[in-house]
């Protein structure tokens, strides 16, 4: 059974709520969905420190959730890399040739230091040292920005997604510890559960978790569900969730999906 559970915050930085500092296997660990679900499918493997590789998929979905359900953490968490930067170069003022050379063999003239825009490079001197004051926060490229501002504009251009997301608390983080009866232990336990509807609302009997995925039709989108074990997720944090508010119902689980 869950026992003490409790809202820790909402509007969650998902950098504290990923933070641990219990060895796993310990009874200080605090268990997520996530780790519950990788400890099923191989304990060793989970024991031993096994992560999940960081995907394209998954670095997608995390700025998705982060433009559409915190965008004033963008700012403090994601820096878009430039399309261009400067160099100086040496240029012929006559021809406007541009090498590292002093003068010009063509115009028999000596070249002058000018400034010009360049497309971005990662191994240019210039690039590497903007990358490196970016500290703390993830580089992402300006067409992959380009294409989550259009995903937010997509999801909020439909209706009902508008709705349910405005009427809604976000990343609301909820603790607590499950007491095993079978074995005695008290194991603790954490959600960060993307959208509390609230209790004034039509979606008060709902939570939901926004999720992209490469098809969302119905099928394809069951077969992910049980592939990546989000229905453990959804009974997870709706347990969680209830025994922390046990004064308001909460039976209806919602994936608010969008294809990447």
């Amino acid at each position: 059974m869950i026992q003490n559970a409790k809202i820790v915050s909402l509007d969650t930085n998902p950098t504290d709520y990923l933070r641990e500092t219990g060895e796993r296997g310990s009874t200080s660990f605090v268990m997520s969905s996530s780790g519950l679900r990788e400890c099923g499918r191989n304990p060793q493997r989970w024991l031993h420190g096994y992560s999940s590789p960081g995907t394209e998929a998954k670095d997608w979905g995390s700025l998705l959730d982060c433009m559409v359900l915190q965008p004033k953490q963008f700012k403090s968490r994601y820096s878009i890399e430039p399309s261009n930067y400067e160099a100086l170069v040496m240029e012929c003022p006559t021809c406007h040739s541009q090498t590292d050379s002093k003068s010009c063999r063509k115009c028999g003239v000596e070249r002058v230091k000018t400034t010009v825009k360049k497309p971005w490079n990662n191994n240019a001197d210039e690039c590497a040292d903007w990358a490196a004051k970016q500290t703390g926060k993830e580089i992402i490229s300006a067409k992959r920005f380009f294409e989550a501002t259009a995903a937010t504009e997509r999801l909020f251009g439909d209706p009902v997604i508008k709705d349910f997301i405005d009427a809604s608390d976000r990343q609301v983080w909820v603790s607590g510890e499950w007491a095993d009866k079978h074995t005695g232990l008290v194991i603790p336990i954490k959600a960060m559960i993307d959208l509390v509807p609230w209790h004034e609302t039509e979606w008060r009997k709902c939570l939901a978790d926004l999720k992209s995925c490469r098809n969302a039709a119905p099928l394809p989108f069951q077969r992910a569900t049980f592939e990546f074990g989000y229905f453990v997720q959804a009974a997870m944090h709706r347990a969680l969730y209830q025994a922390a508010t046990p004064q308001h119902e909460r039976n209806t689980w919602c994936f608010i999906i969008q294809e990447n």
